[in-house]
């Protein structure tokens, strides 16, 4: 496939012309005003990755042009720095994705691969839908051949048409299917999400799409299925029954949790020097009081040596005036009142900086950790505490953070890495 590129930066170019061609692909490298000139001809390229900064055009045009393009199908990936984030909010509806820099390698192959997987999909349906709808007799041959589940149901909710990819996926023949009802089908999945769309599918003769339906597949594990509901419509605008659209969107899924990953990752990057100095001036404290437990450690065992020498010798009755004259002069050298008074001192900082590197680390590890399939119960109190530590080295210096916790607050059900996104967000900005 060919893929235009448009990038004033020269090492965001090479990264990107090198990361297109390591995925097979043929990159053709076009400057602002070229790329839509290229882009506008009849056998346009199906990517572009385009420097927003480097366009030419103002918003408005650029926004037409957007569209026009898009009208051609070609996808389109703007770069661009985070700064001019909220500067391409008239183009959301134009483009299909766009990435900050500075961008990871595996964020840009991951956005690539779920573009051009949605856009796979979606031709897909799009260019099997009417043709279902309106020729089904004449199709059959068609509708048996089509890599997208089918499923045909009356107004009973029984099912009327099973195509072979929904056997194949269901590992369903048709001939167990058709005739029953979708629950009656044994598939494990939530297919009262279904129904519940079909009934508003039959009340406003409306199109409906559900995204991320979970299911277990018949090997026993987990996958996830993108069903589309449509209504029957005949002449007379009367429903006569429901086509179900679907398609096995599980590897998709799972290249949408590796971006997740890698977006929360990157965060983690651009907050590692804060880190790093927030390990650090504990750690500087904890090692210099270990030296100097280390030294009067040795000076009290100097002075317990001559502790034990005066003892054998009152033992003898030969207490000698320079024994204890040697003692004194060890007490003054080695300053014991202000070893005992310090050491419990040093060992209080030592025990603190050792909790607070420890808390960081924690905290570190909750906010890195993948995230769940789903909705977990959570303490937003910890949540919002750990991200508060991660990020201290972004605030600490222009902002005081005063928290004000409720002790008595539930556990609440989230999407954690998302929620700790977000008070990342909320918190640097």
């Amino acid at each position: 496939m060919q893929v235009l590129i448009s990038d004033s930066d020269p090492n965001s170019l090479s990264i990107i012309k090198q990361t297109v061609q390591d995925m097979g692909h043929d990159p053709i490298i076009k400057n602002g005003d070229l790329s839509w000139k290229v882009l506008q001809q009849k056998n346009s390229p199906k990517l572009a990755i385009l420097d927003l900064p480097f366009l030419s055009t103002n918003g408005i045009n650029l926004s037409t042009q957007v569209k026009k393009v898009n009208s051609n199908g070609t996808m389109i990936i703007f770069i661009t720095d985070k700064e001019s984030v909220p500067n391409i909010s008239p183009l959301c509806s134009g483009m299909n994705d766009f990435i900050t820099k500075p961008f990871q390698t595996i964020e840009l192959i991951t956005r690539i691969k779920i573009i051009m997987q949605k856009n796979n999909l979606q031709d897909r349906l799009l260019k099997f839908e009417n043709k279902i709808l309106f020729h089904q007799a004449e199709n059959e041959q068609l509708l048996a051949s089509i890599p997208c589940i089918l499923i045909e149901l009356d107004m009973d909710y029984t099912i009327t048409r099973w195509n072979n990819f929904a056997s194949k996926i269901f590992k369903l023949d048709k001939n167990e299917a058709i005739g029953r009802s979708l629950p009656q089908c044994q598939i494990e999945c939530d297919w009262g999400i279904i129904e519940e769309h079909i009934k508003m599918c039959y009340d406003s003769k409306q199109t409906y799409r559900i995204d991320d339906m979970r299911y277990t597949k018949p090997e026993g594990k987990d996958g996830y299925l993108g069903i589309t509901v449509n209504p029957i419509i005949n002449e007379s605008e009367e429903i006569y029954g429901i086509l179900l659209f679907g398609a096995e969107i599980t590897k998709r899924r799972e290249l949408e949790n590796q971006l997740i990953q890698a977006q929360k990752l990157e965060s983690i990057g651009q907050l590692a020097a804060g880190i790093a100095h927030e390990i650090n001036t504990p750690m500087q404290f904890v090692g210099d009081n270990t030296i100097f437990l280390r030294d009067a450690f040795e000076d009290l065992r100097l002075l317990q040596n001559s502790y034990e020498n005066l003892l054998d010798a009152t033992r003898d009755d030969n207490v000698q005036k320079e024994l204890v004259k040697k003692i004194e002069v060890e007490l003054e050298e080695i300053e014991a009142d202000y070893l005992y008074e310090e050491i419990p001192k040093a060992l209080k900082q030592t025990l603190a900086g050792i909790e607070r590197v420890t808390k960081i680390v924690r905290a570190m590890k909750d906010f890195s950790h993948p995230d769940n399939e789903g909705k977990v119960n959570i303490d937003l109190n910890k949540s919002i505490e750990s991200t508060i530590t991660v990020a201290r080295g972004e605030w600490k210096y222009v902002a005081d953070m005063i928290t004000d916790f409720d002790p008595d607050l539930p556990l609440v059900p989230c999407l954690t890495g998302e929620f700790n996104q977000v008070i990342l967000i909320l918190i640097v900005n």
